[in-house]
């Protein structure tokens, strides 16, 4: 069992609260016109169809006794994202039989009709960008102009002498996915990584085992294995023994926007931060209301009133301080 992210198209960094309205829009969109809830339609619609019957869009239990573990890009544990919320954008578990099935049945045409496929993979957008991410940014290009970049309904396009492809792909802390089917020869390629550093063994794949030269590598910033940088050294903490009973008024919620929620908890002498439904991370003490993250970059500093009661928390990661208010 593996657990992914390949309906993501945003970028979530270890814990940080970065925002994913766009998901969330997507599922109440779905929800509010089928009437129905998410992980019920994809269950109807898709899983059901092409048999894959190890994917669900919330973590099950059945999945507890087999599942690949996420590891970032230093070889750290993540451990399986067990979400139990559905999320359009990222909550998908599924494995590698499942979703070929999956790319199967869009190259045969078995889940839409002939003129719904078609309008889904028709180009609605032309990509001008010179990077996929971050989307907002300005810089153009026409580097991708003679393949006609472009997204479709849900996927990405261009073209080849192999006929159009379409293209997904899925990134996350621990996670890296990418997808690409061949309409004319009805062929393609899945690649599932349970590490932050998958993507660099995109490119020599599609090269080798399809003979793709044509694939937008450096618009969407897969960069190839030999040609990545050094990891950066990792900032050296120095943990110290802290009171359990001082660990204690650190736990509850603190909200970041309406829809994250990071909450604090309490085990025996240790202490852990969860962003939603996301994987717990341990934290390590570096001073009574100093602390770190034992899996990934991120710090958290904590703030007090007069009192003495914490109001709020300080997510400090990718060089900015991020206030956290206290709820509960």
């Amino acid at each position: 069992m593996t657990t992914t992210n390949s309906t993501s198209t945003s970028r979530r960094v270890r814990s940080s609260p970065i925002p994913a309205k766009a998901s969330c829009w997507r599922s109440w969109w779905v929800e509010t016109v089928t009437e129905k809830p998410i992980n019920g339609v994809m269950r109807e619609r898709l899983f059901g169809p092409d048999n894959m019957t190890r994917t669900s869009m919330v973590w099950e239990n059945r999945f507890e006794n087999d599942y690949a573990n996420g590891y970032d890009a230093y070889g750290r544990s993540l451990g399986p994202e067990r979400r139990e919320a559905a999320d359009a954008a990222g909550s998908m578990q599924t494995t590698l039989r499942d979703y070929a099935n999956f790319l199967q049945a869009l190259l045969q045409g078995r889940d839409l009709n002939k003129a719904t496929r078609e309008q889904m993979l028709s180009p609605q957008v032309q990509i001008f960008s010179k990077h996929q991410f971050p989307s907002l940014a300005t810089e153009t290009t026409t580097e991708n102009k003679a393949i006609r970049l472009s997204y479709g309904l849900g996927w990405g396009l261009y073209w080849t002498p192999y006929g159009r492809a379409f293209f997904k792909e899925g990134h996350d802390e621990g996670w890296r996915h990418y997808a690409v089917c061949f309409d004319k020869p009805g062929t393609g390629i899945l690649i599932m990584t349970n590490s932050s550093n998958g993507e660099g063994i995109y490119n020599e794949l599609l090269k080798t085992l399809l003979k793709n030269t044509l694939t937008p590598i450096e618009w969407e910033q897969f960069t190839p294995y030999n040609q990545l940088p050094p990891h950066p050294p990792l900032k050296q903490h120095k943990e110290v023994a802290v009171d359990p009973k001082l660990l204690d008024q650190f736990v509850g919620r603190y909200q970041f926007t309406p829809e994250i929620i990071l909450t604090i908890t309490r085990d025996g002498n240790r202490l852990f931060v969860q962003q939603n439904d996301e994987p717990q991370q341990e934290l390590g003490a570096e001073s009574e209301r100093q602390f770190f993250s034992k899996v990934a970059d991120d710090e958290y500093s904590f703030e007090f009133d007069s009192p003495g009661n914490v109001t709020r928390m300080v997510l400090h990661t990718d060089g900015k301080d991020l206030p956290i208010k206290r709820v509960d």
